[in-house]
């Protein structure tokens, strides 16, 4: 358990309508890992708006979690994605 579990943990248990069943099951992996990784919540993201495997809500929910993850880190969430998007350029 970290100091996301809790709300990963209600992430994992959103309706097929809200995150699919493949992403929720990653996120309750994440539940259980003794240390959290903002990376694995990014490309969790990645996933779902490339295959549209969550709603709007349910992405913009993950999305501030993935910022707090960041936060937490001590990593700058804005400048990984510039890097990242510089990246597929």
């Amino acid at each position: 358990m970290n100091k996301f579990s809790g709300v990963l943990q209600t992430l994992s248990e959103a309706p097929d309508d809200q995150i699919d069943k493949s992403i929720t099951l990653r996120l309750k992996k994440m539940v259980v890992k003794k240390d959290f990784y903002p990376f694995d919540l990014l490309q969790i993201l990645d996933e779902c708006a490339f295959g549209s495997l969550a709603s709007d809500f349910a992405m913009q929910a993950m999305h501030f979690v993935w910022e707090d993850m960041c936060k937490a880190k001590g990593l700058d969430s804005v400048k990984i994605l510039q890097e990242r998007k510089a990246s597929l350029v």
